[in-house]
């Protein structure tokens, strides 16, 4: 009796610590564009962006159409509850965003404040 409760409680003990709520993710800036993909109206972006210490990794982008600019966010987050270095990293991310039409569209990649990194991209 004393072992099955023994191992029940050690299983809720791993089981605590390893469900602590990691950060939620944040907008990360990005700073270049490393490469792109066009097929149809799917525009695949290689990009870079910058987090603030070495447990942060790619989480999700988020991205909006108006007229024929697309607008994009990029978000990081802490990966790991682990002690981390307070230095700046690079965070690579590959997303894919698909155009409603064709023509002419200018991507703007958020990096802080109300400034962008925008490309312009003709969708044939």
């Amino acid at each position: 009796m004393f072992k099955n409760t023994f191992v029940i409680l050690m299983g809720f003990l791993v089981w605590d610590c390893e469900s602590e709520d990691l950060p939620s993710a944040e907008k990360v800036e990005t700073y270049k564009i490393e490469a792109l993909d066009v097929e149809g109206k799917t525009i695949t972006f290689a990009v870079k962006s910058t987090g603030t210490s070495s447990c942060w990794g790619y989480s999700h982008f988020e991205h909006s159409i108006s007229d024929s600019i697309v607008f994009i966010d990029v978000y990081g987050q802490v990966t790991t509850n682990d002690p981390c270095l307070a230095v700046l990293i690079t965070i690579d991310a590959t997303l894919s965003v698909t155009v409603p039409s064709t023509g002419e569209f200018t991507f703007k990649f958020w990096q802080h404040n109300e400034s962008t990194l925008d490309t312009t991209l003709v969708i044939g």
